[in-house]
């Protein structure tokens, strides 16, 4: 988020975050594959990485838009955010390993 905050105080004099928080939340929307998957009693959930590529890249282009940067930038900031979202989840699942890393994943 303070990535989104400095590209953010470049272009804007007024932040409303609920637009950023939206932009995601809409974005996201292509993790609604994987619960077909899982409804559709679909075995093989090796695809599932398709829907989060298809995920990170959107969230990516929805980043850029709003902030009106280039699309690379996007990349980055929702790559690092993916990067410091699993770092956190091994650090989980080294303090308590009885949580299964894919269920963290």
């Amino acid at each position: 988020m303070t990535a989104v905050k400095y590209y953010v105080r470049e272009k804007y004099a007024i932040m409303k975050y609920n637009y950023v928080t939206m932009a995601i939340i809409l974005s996201s929307f292509g993790k609604l594959i994987i619960v077909l998957m899982v409804i559709w009693d679909y075995n093989d959930m090796e695809y599932a990485w398709c829907a989060n590529v298809f995920v990170l890249t959107s969230n990516a282009e929805a980043i850029a838009v709003f902030l009106d940067v280039a699309y690379w930038k996007g990349f980055v900031v929702v790559l690092s955010a993916t990067a410091l979202k699993i770092a956190l989840q091994m650090l989980i699942h080294l303090i308590n390993p009885s949580i299964p890393i894919w269920w963290l994943l």
